[in-house]
């Protein structure tokens, strides 16, 4: 009797294997990520139908979907319809939706799990083959109410979401296998058979979906235009992919420079409209008087000076997108003109006597509050309910403190590329710590300034590294661009010595500390300003050094040097300073 079973054991072997090489055979001719998705996704939906159908004849796949998400940010999407749709579904948004709440499991887990759409269950899946203990599984209460509408409203009960790993183990993506099978199952009948097959089939697809990611069809022009992307950022663009594909206005609201502009271009070459016209309008430096005939265009004599018609905005636009920045400084006139062209997608050039059709996608920018706006009479209140309708907030660079080095080594290569003759320029690690411990109240459009001037410094000094190809900037140059910052700014008045400068300082910071309600909380504050001060400190030494060791020593840290651990000391500093920052910023004393 075993040996029959060890037969047949040997010959499920066999033939297992036999489809992984017809599958890898295969994927060494894809060419696209697409291409080689769509086999793993093939495969996968076979796999699980047969495990399926063994225990529920009527049951079956419903789609298949293939997401690459690394450390990078969006790698690619594949949808593989196994059935034709229930419903009425643009496939992009239904499928980044359930992918993009399935992946916070996958993150925090690291293993199969099964989605129970009926009850809103999720179930991981530690076993993988029978006879372990049972009890291993465990269900919590699925958190995205959307999702599950959505899966409800094409049928699916269940959902098999498997993590997908690259040849080093780290998790990359994952794979959602959705399922209609109405009389109902649970995980330890049916997936724990299915496991072991469809893991193989990943493991051999991974290194191909992964390796061909950057060479997917569609939507690489929009991540190109946006080179760097945070942890804060991270969900923002993810959101804005979804927004993207769709023509409701879409309203970008956040400080001044924090890339507004890279932000709405980036949406237009990731929607349908990609290949048609991308008009910007900033409205900030158009007077009130000419706004409208800006947006709309004028007809010869419909005012004094018209000796010409004029092609307005919304003309150029058409087909394509119409990005407003500033859209706070309209005035009134031009608000109401504006709200009867969302309301009724029709315009009326400026001295015209007919109505004409306005085809465009409207991306609005601000950094005002329009509904403070709206109430002090300054905005229109149906104008703001208007644009307010896909409202996205755009962070400040001092909450996106990973991206500062990554924006900083961009705009060196950027401008470097624009004064080509002149050679290559890098950031040294000691400026790119300078850079990352400074506030940037300026956001993204400072910090390229900051480094602008930093290469026209540098380009300036005679040349000491005997190759002319390569320079690099040191944090004299970054400190030098940063004093001619604020230099103009500083009246001779405020130079004061250094002791009234610190007095100063922690006179403002005790006073509003001591307001803080309770004992503990003012002096966990006041802990946390006196080691951030301290952090201050260490990262200013280090700023004003030729290198980190020679700060470190300095500062009477030449143990930490020698038992390498002064960076390990640098990153807790720069932690301290976040904290101290954060705190200060909850108690109105920096700008966030």
């Amino acid at each position: 009797m075993s040996s029959n079973n060890g037969c047949v054991a040997q010959s499920g072997n066999f033939v297992e294997s036999a489809h992984l090489d017809g599958l890898v055979d295969e994927l060494r001719q894809s060419r696209t990520f697409d291409d080689a998705a769509d086999l793993v996704l093939r495969a996968l939906s076979m796999r699980c139908d047969a495990a399926l159908r063994s225990r529920y004849p009527r049951s079956s796949i419903q789609r298949a979907i293939l997401h690459l998400r690394p450390e990078g940010g969006h790698q690619g999407i594949r949808v593989r319809h196994c059935t034709p749709p229930s419903v009425d579904e643009p496939s992009s948004e239904v499928s980044w939706v359930s992918s993009l709440t399935a992946w916070r499991y996958v993150a925090q887990n690291q293993a199969p799990f099964e989605i129970d759409v009926e009850h809103g269950q999720v179930t991981r899946l530690f076993r993988e083959r029978r006879g372990q203990n049972e009890s291993g599984d465990v269900s919590i209460s699925f958190e995205g109410q959307q999702t599950l509408s959505v899966m409800r409203a094409r049928n699916t009960t269940h959902v098999l979401v498997l993590p997908v790993e690259d040849v080093r183990g780290n998790i990359v993506g994952q794979a959602c296998l959705e399922v209609q099978c109405s009389r109902g199952m649970h995980s330890s009948h049916v997936w724990l058979d299915a496991l072991p097959g469809l893991r193989n089939v990943l493991g051999v697809g991974a290194p191909y979906v992964t390796g061909l990611s950057e060479m997917r069809s569609g939507a690489t022009s929009s991540e190109l235009s946006y080179p760097v992307v945070g942890l804060s950022m991270r969900p923002v663009l993810e959101t804005l992919r979804i927004f993207a594909r769709h023509r409701e206005t879409l309203l970008l609201q956040g400080p001044t420079g924090t890339g507004k502009s890279r932000l709405a271009r980036w949406c237009h070459l990731a929607s349908p409209r990609e290949d048609q016209p991308f008009v910007v309008v900033t409205l900030n430096s158009v007077p009130s008087e000419l706004q409208a005939s800006t947006l709309f265009g004028w007809r010869k004599g419909a005012f004094t000076g018209a000796t010409h018609a004029g092609v307005g905005a919304v003309h150029r636009a058409r087909a394509g997108t119409l990005f407003l920045d500033e859209v706070d400084k309209l005035d009134l006139a031009a608000q109401k003109s504006l709200l009867r062209l969302l309301e009724e997608r029709t315009f009326q050039v400026i001295g015209g006597d007919r109505e004409e059709a306005a085809d465009v996608r409207f991306i609005v920018g601000t950094n005002a509050d329009l509904e403070a706006a709206t109430k002090s009479g300054a905005f229109l209140p149906d104008l703001y309910y208007r644009i307010n309708v896909l409202p996205v907030r755009l962070p400040p660079l001092a909450e996106r403190a990973d991206e500062i080095v990554p924006w900083a080594q961009f705009m060196v290569r950027r401008c470097a590329s624009e004064i080509a003759n002149e050679g290559a320029f890098s950031l040294s690690e000691a400026a790119g710590t300078r850079l990352a411990g400074y506030s940037w109240p300026g956001n993204l459009r400072q910090l390229d300034n900051v480094v602008r001037r930093s290469i026209m410094l540098a380009l300036a000094e005679p040349d000491r590294s005997g190759d002319s190809d390569s320079r690099e900037l040191s944090t004299q140059h970054i400190e030098r661009a940063l004093d001619m910052e604020h230099s103009l700014a500083r009246a001779p008045s405020e130079r004061a010595d250094a002791m009234s400068c610190l007095r100063t300082a922690a006179r403002t910071v005790v006073a509003r500390l001591m307001q803080v309600p309770s004992v503990e909380a003012s002096g966990a504050a006041l802990d946390v300003a006196a080691s951030g001060f301290r952090g201050l400190m260490l990262l200013e030494a280090v700023a004003q050094s030729t290198n980190v060791e020679e700060a470190m020593i300095g500062l009477g840290k030449e143990r930490m040097v020698r038992s390498r651990n002064h960076q390990r000391s640098l990153q807790a500093a720069q932690a301290k300073v976040a904290e101290l920052r954060s705190l200060l910023e909850r108690e109105g004393l920096v700008l966030p």
